[in-house]
């Protein structure tokens, strides 16, 4: 018997792989380019960051859409260890947010950065979420 994936992993595994991921990573490596092109001061002040935290938030943000493509995809295949997997990123995420929030707080910014990973951290932890990554027992 196949395993059936629900609508509701689909949509966040698609999520994981082209917006949160995809996208991301797409537009993380575009500034990043343009920052090593000599604009990184110009780009850190307007973001209202330092050059160093400017920097980290770049290296944070492609290694974090990477990883969610990554598990997106695992996701999208039924497979328990992408599942908790991307909790375990929920929970980098929400931490991370915290920790940049800290530097650059924004209220509406802060909350918003905050519904993703909580929602994703909920819908993964489900027992009718969970049941879906199961193992199948082969017939015998």
């Amino acid at each position: 018997m196949d395993k059936k994936r629900s609508i509701g992993v689909t949509i966040f595994g698609w999520l994981n792989v082209i917006f949160f991921g995809g996208i991301s990573l797409i537009l993380y490596i575009l500034v990043f380019l343009l920052a090593l092109g000599g604009s990184s001061a110009k780009i850190a002040a307007a973001s209202g960051q330092s050059i160093m935290m400017f920097r980290v938030s770049m290296v944070y943000g492609i290694l974090l859409s990477a990883a969610l493509i990554v598990t997106g995809l695992g996701v999208l295949k039924l497979k328990e260890r992408a599942r908790t997997q991307t909790i375990y990123l929920a929970i980098v995420m929400l931490l991370a947010d915290i920790f940049f929030s800290m530097q650059n707080f924004s209220t509406s910014g802060f909350l918003l950065s905050l519904i993703y990973p909580a929602i994703i951290i909920i819908f993964f932890s489900l027992p009718k979420t969970k049941e879906q990554f199961k193992q199948q027992q082969p017939a015998v």
